[in-house]
């Protein structure tokens, strides 16, 4: 079996804040720069939250692009072996005549369940599922939940059954590529607390040397890709 690498210090920090307004019925916004682990962080979370209480029933929602390529499949895989063996993806491709199984398994064995919003919406609006029946609801990339128009902000198309949602909502973003202006608008739209740390932007690189006698461009890129947000450097022997 695998070691679980320890987390960061910056990471540590922020599991803890979150928990501490999660549990004082406070919705949380984490921002956090690229390559920071929100990901984990948001499952550890969820972790700390189902051992609590193994019948909470959790949401995590994520953007098309994020969904289809089950990303959050991955991270839930390889950080919490035991919500991943109860985990369910849910996508425009599974046909709308097998939705009302999909949900009705989701009720009976307590499934996390990892949809894109337009999914959801769709979904709710057909009268398959209530968004009240989800305990927690993850938003990845929560920024998309919103949209502006000439009277402020609101919440986007896609997002809208937000509005009749009455249980928790752990949203996560990215500091150092979405304006701060719109981070701060979508916390007050879901109504959340922002958490954030300094420490995240020490830890955020950790440095890699690497010796290879002769590297390629298809290894590079493979080492790379395999460290996101991390400085690679990369010594010629």
């Amino acid at each position: 079996m695998t070691d679980i690498p320890e987390l960061w210090d910056h990471q540590k920090i922020t599991i803890e804040e979150s928990l501490n307004m999660l549990l004082q019925g406070k919705n949380v916004l984490i921002s956090l720069p690229t390559g920071s682990g929100k990901s984990r962080i948001i499952i550890e979370i969820l972790k700390a939250l189902k051992d609590n209480n193994p019948n909470l029933h959790v949401l995590v929602i994520a953007p098309r692009r994020i969904q289809s390529g089950s990303v959050w499949q991955k991270e839930i895989q390889k950080w919490a072996g035991s919500i991943y063996n109860v985990t369910m993806s849910l996508d425009g491709k599974k046909e709308p005549k097998l939705r009302d199984e999909f949900w009705e398994n989701v009720r009976t064995y307590n499934y996390v369940v990892l949809a894109t919003p337009n999914v959801i919406e769709i979904d709710l609006n057909n009268g398959l599922i209530d968004i009240n029946y989800f305990d927690i609801i993850v938003l990845d990339e929560a920024h998309h939940s919103i949209k502006r128009s000439e009277d402020g902000y609101s919440l986007s198309k896609w997002y809208s059954f937000l509005k009749n949602y009455k249980n928790k909502i752990i949203g996560a973003t990215i500091s150092d590529k979405v304006p701060l202006t719109l981070v701060d608008e979508t916390s007050k739209i879901l109504n959340a607390s922002i958490v954030t740390t300094d420490k995240a932007k020490e830890n955020k690189i950790d440095r890699v040397i690497i010796k290879l006698q002769n590297p390629s461009y298809s290894l590079l890129n493979e080492l790379i890709s395999k460290e996101t947000g991390r400085l690679v450097a990369i010594f010629k022997q």
